[in-house]
């Protein structure tokens, strides 16, 4: 697993308070509702993304990004964040 994917895992395991783990996470190929996301932390996942890697999210585009752990470490990287470079 990449950093930045080891990163990504990590805060989208803390938004859901704990019901999801980062096992569930890694047992669910990185799909968060496979996983057991439910809608309202998605919202903490993308808050959790902008602190973690200094992004702003635009609530308006399309979140099919969100889907699962490698679609949004691709958006992470075309975003051309610093905190996912290292």
């Amino acid at each position: 697993m990449t950093d930045l994917r080891q990163k990504i895992v990590r805060v989208v395991a803390a938004a859901s308070n704990g019901r999801v783990s980062e096992q569930n996470l890694n047992d669910a190929d990185g799909d968060l509702v496979a996983a057991g996301m439910a809608s309202i932390d998605i919202i903490g996942v993308i808050e959790g993304l902008e602190a973690e890697f200094a992004l702003v999210i635009d609530m308006n585009q399309d979140p099919a990004f969100l889907a699962n752990v490698d679609s949004i470490a691709a958006f992470v990287e075309a975003q051309g964040s610093a905190e996912a470079a290292q």
